[in-house]
């Protein structure tokens, strides 16, 4: 709607020299099938000006003469899905990810619940269409259209909560605030509630429809209240205003001047000697716009922002950790662990984004029944981040694809018993059928590989060896291979949890070697504590599978090393105190699981600094290759486009490990009384700083945590 003076393809450079960074286009062909040749030049023109493509609309009909979409029209439904494959093919080469479908005008021709079906299947399929290169499909309200039938967010709220049941969880509100004001809705409450709900925000002032100032309409205010309400995307300028004179509002001091900003603007500066980025640790300074890293700079560039942080000399900026294995249990354990307390002691640890397993909640999340209720309980609690894995058990292979439509990462399996009734284990069949399953949408399982054929019983009383002999070697080594042979036959992805069987190593690497579609993970207790120095009745050191000898943990060092082992994670599994039975210390009964997730970068750094490991190589270990594994493109490193989620790391201060001082619920640890090296001083999630008393965490979805 700018730059309508100039021809559409100069507009894109028309943007640029006015200083953004940033484009988007309604429809900017005639049909919704254009020849290739524009389309080519449209997607020239983009690149050639040096911008981005941020969000673009879905054919919508002539709109001079009212029409206002094909999405619900049963006799242009063919045209609105031929549309499809040519948007998507745009959003897909030029990486843009927001597409905005107008749902079309009230017609004579049809019922309204003719109309509302139709419309459910074009959103479904352009859905899934975009989904696999992290595209969201957007909806707004319209108003000056009589006929159209959207009007106020809860309108859309509506047509996206059946969208969501559907199996497309890529849908979202564009919240123009425009039009949503101009037809009532309080946009101030909206963006208070549901800003977490929002997928786009767009600006214009009324009346008129003019630039911010021109009208009567808090426009900052309004964008201020979506920040901290947890939206984190572009503010979008959609109004009318002649070239010469349509960016005057932003270097004037009006209140509506930080409503949108050109792209040297900063919400958030941070500047230090020691910024950890893909090219190594190096001075730098980081842009952060929107929640979103915008430039990372050498240091003395002089980027100016609205807040400025400063590191320590002694300080290093770090991406966020992301821990693809926590164990939350809430719903129904709660007094285990749950949503409040675990995404604080992430915090603390400088963990911004974690994946809650599916157990041992009830219920376990292994239908999307299951899954809405662990999110209505994460969300109102979240400190940092929350992903889901869904679950395999025994009968629920109809639910996996409903659930990977609904957002979770992948899913989990156990091939012995999980420990928890209510999530039974796979037999290697079971394993094998379910993979091929996951195969036909290129899901992801995660396998607890311990064989129960070589599990013997648990002695009971206070010695470690005899739990540990209970569970040899032999009973991983022979579920991997399992796996192995399993994801070789399918050709499915597959990855071992927890690994803590040195000895499995060589099959890993073989099968990596073979292009099987593998990967693997330890955890901090693997690598860190020892079989030789565990005290008789010290339960607090169970786990599964077990710690074992120091001989072993070298080869696990060693296995990170060369990349046989992917990632390191926590596999947090905490419970009551009375469930790990510390005043008998019998480890024939007491449960088996380590808390650890607050303590994961200093028990990991201190071990790696000892071995001459650098910093760097940690943090793809805890950061990068965690988020690799589950798709989540935008964590996982100090680069542009990604989320500015951030830990502020002392790596040189020691301290002493004291359970009581933990923010997980039960104070119980394994490493109590421990020396360690590294302290998080701050975390940031989006630019900024983590304050557990007023969560900020968003719930994440596969496809939509994607770039």
């Amino acid at each position: 709607m700018l730059f309508t003076e100039l021809p559409l393809l100069e507009r894109p450079a028309a943007a640029r020299a006015a200083g953004f960074d940033t484009v988007e286009f309604w429809w900017p062909f005639a049909e919704p099938v254009p020849p290739a040749a524009e389309v080519a030049d449209f997607e020239t023109a983009i690149r050639d000006a040096g911008v981005r493509l941020g969000a673009l609309n879905f054919a919508a009909g002539t709109m001079p003469e009212g029409e206002r979409g094909l999405l619900s029209l049963p006799d242009r439904g063919a045209d609105f899905r031929a549309n499809v494959e040519v948007v998507a093919g745009i959003g897909q080469r030029l990486g843009c990810r927001l597409f905005n479908a107008l749902y079309g005008n009230r017609s004579a021709s049809y019922r309204p619940e003719e109309q509302d079906k139709e419309a459910q299947r074009n959103l479904l399929e352009a859905a899934r269409a975009v989904a696999p290169f992290g595209g969201t499909i957007l909806l707004e309200p319209l108003s000056g259209a009589p006929g159209y039938p959207l009007r106020t967010a809860a309108d859309v709220f509506a047509v996206l909560d059946r969208v969501h049941r559907a199996g497309a969880p890529n849908a979202a509100l564009l919240a123009d605030f425009y039009h949503l004001a101009v037809n009532g809705d309080d946009v101030g409450a909206l963006a208070a509630a549901d800003a977490g709900r929002f997928g786009h925000v767009q600006i214009a002032d009324a009346p008129g429809r003019g630039a911010p100032g021109t009208g009567t309409l808090p426009l900052a205010d309004w964008v201020r209240v979506s920040r901290s309400g947890g939206y984190r995307g572009e503010v979008a300028l959609e109004y009318f205003a002649p070239a010469e004179s349509a960016f005057d509002w932003l270097d004037s001091p009006g209140p509506d001047s930080s409503a949108a900003r050109p792209a040297e603007c900063y919400d958030l500066v941070i500047r230090g000697n020691a910024v950890l980025t893909p090219e190594g640790i190096t001075p730098a300074e980081v842009g952060v716009r929107d929640g979103v890293i915008a430039a990372v700079v050498p240091l003395g560039t002089g980027l100016a922002g609205e807040r400025l942080l400063e590191l320590a000399g002694d300080e290093t900026l770090l991406p966020g950790l992301v821990d693809t294995h926590v164990h939350v249990n809430e719903p129904g354990r709660t007094e285990w662990e749950g949503f409040a307390s675990a995404t604080r002691a992430a915090a603390a640890g400088g963990v911004t984004t974690l994946i809650d397993m599916p157990l041992n909640s009830i219920p376990p999340t292994v239908t999307v029944d299951a899954l809405e209720a662990k999110q209505a309980c994460a969300a109102p609690q979240a400190a940092v981040d929350v992903g889901f894995w869904g679950g395999a058990v025994p009968g629920n292979e109809a639910d996996l694809r409903p659930l990977h439509d609904a957002g979770v990462f992948g899913f989990k399996c156990f091939l012995v018993h999980s420990g928890v009734n209510e999530f039974p284990h796979l037999e290697p069949a079971e394993m094998e059928t379910v993979l091929a399953e996951l195969k036909t949408f290129d899901a992801l399982l995660l396998v607890h590989a311990e064989d129960p054929a070589a599990i013997l019983p648990v002695p009971a009383g206070l010695q470690y060896a005899g739990f540990l002999a209970s569970r040899p070697p032999s009973a991983e080594n022979s579920a991997v291979g399992q796996v192995i042979e399993a994801g070789r036959r399918t050709g499915a992805r597959a990855h071992i949890l927890h690994l803590s069987s040195a000895e499995a190593l060589p099959l890993i690497r073989a099968a990596k070697d073979d292009g099987v579609r593998l990967t693997a993970e330890t955890c901090p207790h693997y690598l860190t504590l020892t079989a030789e120095e565990i005290p008789d009745g010290a339960t607090a050191f169970k786990c599964c599978p077990p710690i074992r000898g120091d001989a072993n943990r070298e080869q696990l060092w060693a296995g990170l090393a060369d990349g046989t082992i992917d990632c390191i994670v926590s596999d947090h599994s905490p419970s009551t105190l009375d469930l790990k039975d510390l005043g008998r210390g019998d480890f024939s009964v007491a449960w088996g699981g380590v808390s650890s997730l607050q303590l994961g970068l200093p028990l990991i750094w201190t071990e790696a600094r000892a071995r001459g490991i650098p910093l760097e190589r940690v943090l793809h270990w805890m950061s990068a290759a965690p988020a690799e594994l589950a798709g989540l493109d935008r964590k996982g490193g100090i680069v542009p486009g990604k989320d500015a989620d951030f830990a502020v790391f002392a790596a040189g201060d020691t301290f002493t490990v004291d359970p009581a001082a933990l923010q997980h619920r039960n104070p119980v640890t394994p490493y109590a009384g421990k020396q360690l090296t590294g302290v998080v001083r701050r975390t940031l999630l989006a630019g900024v700083d983590v304050d557990p008393g007023a969560p900020a965490g968003r719930l994440l979805r596969r496809g939509e945590a994607q770039g």
